[in-house]
């Protein structure tokens, strides 16, 4: 009767609006696993470091090196301390660029393929950096690019591209990828180093323009 037809078709509405949250919630988590896993380098995945500041979990020492040093975890670090919850330990470091940033992360990972990290200039005077990839076709701030220079991705197109001869894997064979892509990759690194980013001439002149005189 009508009734049965009406709760058929509440039924309906509710099953579509639990599929519609449902996706949104994988669609979170496949953003939060993509932002924090970059770097995840091994089949076995490394233990989840808890961030008190931001509440998350981090997957890993790499990755959680890198997220405290994010625009959103200073974000949540200034709001903490403006309500007087926390006390800062340390003030931000500025870093000059992604070589700088790299060095002060002191990541236990092999980095390679830097040159062909590109220095992006910024849209307007004061945006953060922003570096390019090119091999990969990858774009992000330093945090971002730290993570890709890292990753599996990276350091498989490098090692297609340019090392051949240390390739051992083929698309029916990919097992423990991430654990052989790495050991290759320090491979590489011992064999070339990382290599060292292209500077934007518009970045160099504007770094130029806001050195002390003595200095120039």
């Amino acid at each position: 009767g009508p009734s049965n037809r009406n709760n058929s078709t509440q039924h309906r509405k509710r099953s579509s609006c639990l599929a519609h949250f449902c996706c949104l919630d994988q669609y979170w988590v496949k953003r939060s696993s993509m932002d924090y896993s970059r770097a995840s380098m091994y089949e076995e995945r490394p233990p989840l470091i808890d961030c008190k500041i931001c509440e998350v979990k981090v997957q890993g020492e790499t990755n959680y090196k890198i997220h405290v040093t994010t625009p959103q975890h200073y974000k949540k670090e200034d709001a903490l301390v403006a309500c007087g919850k926390i006390r800062r330990r340390f003030s931000a470091p500025k870093w000059r660029d992604l070589m700088e940033y790299l060095d002060y992360l002191k990541l236990d990972e092999p980095i390679i393929g830097v040159h062909h990290v590109v220095e992006v200039d910024p849209k307007q005077p004061g945006n953060p950096l922003k570096y390019l990839c090119r091999l990969c076709f990858f774009e992000e701030e330093m945090s971002g690019v730290a993570l890709h220079l890292v990753s599996r991705k990276h350091r498989q197109k490098y090692l297609e591209t340019h090392r051949p001869d240390l390739v051992t894997w083929d698309e029916n064979n990919t097992a423990q990828l991430g654990k052989v892509l790495r050991a290759k990759a320090e491979i590489v690194e011992r064999q070339e180093g990382r290599g060292v980013i292209e500077r934007s001439k518009k970045v160099l002149d504007t770094k130029q323009k806001d050195r002390p005189s003595f200095l120039k």
